[in-house]
């Protein structure tokens, strides 16, 4: 007696019922997953935005702080309340140098006339002069001005992140 053999039950496959239940086990485990990446996404992205602000109030408190340190006088200081502040010194070079908030939002250094962009986006920048004799009340006289206090308000590059405030000081080393 001669055995035959089904072909059909021979040969194994998924049929069209299997495909879409699996294709319906994989929808739902992704449905499952992808809030989890976009709220990981989402910090990263926060993160790197909060790492990019300290990353410039670092690079504008060193770079106030070592140029202002060696300035010889004050020659301006724009008022706070100024829609675009600026300060001016002399270095000990001779050379008028300042600082300013540009018309992108970023801050500015250079010589007088040509500044280039150094940090940013700033949202807002004071800065205030001190006499050597009286810490606790500003001077308007940049030449009696002996102590720089500045705040600068750094805007976010991300929604995900908030704005931060940012507080210096230096004392100017230069002969008087």
């Amino acid at each position: 007696m001669e055995w035959t053999y089904n072909r059909a039950a021979r040969l194994r496959g998924t049929t069209l019922v299997e495909l879409t239940v699996a294709t319906a086990l994989m929808a739902t485990v992704f449905a499952a997953v992808m809030p989890v990446f976009a709220g990981l996404r989402r910090s990263a992205e926060a993160r790197g935005a909060s790492l990019e602000m300290l990353q410039n109030a670092r690079v504008l408190n060193e770079h106030w702080y070592r140029h202002l340190l060696q300035a010889t006088r004050i020659v301006a200081v724009g008022a706070g309340a100024d829609d675009a502040p600026y300060l001016e010194f002399e270095g000990r070079d001779g050379v008028l140098y300042r600082y300013a908030v540009g018309p992108r939002g970023q801050m500015e250094f250079g010589p007088v006339g040509d500044t280039q962009e150094l940090a940013g986006p700033v949202e807002y920048v004071r800065f205030v002069g001190y006499s050597a004799a009286d810490l606790e009340r500003p001077v308007h006289k940049p030449e009696e001005i002996r102590f720089i206090t500045w705040e600068i308000g750094l805007r976010s590059p991300s929604p995900l992140a908030r704005n931060r405030t940012v507080t210096g000081a230096c004392c100017l080393r230069g002969r008087y």
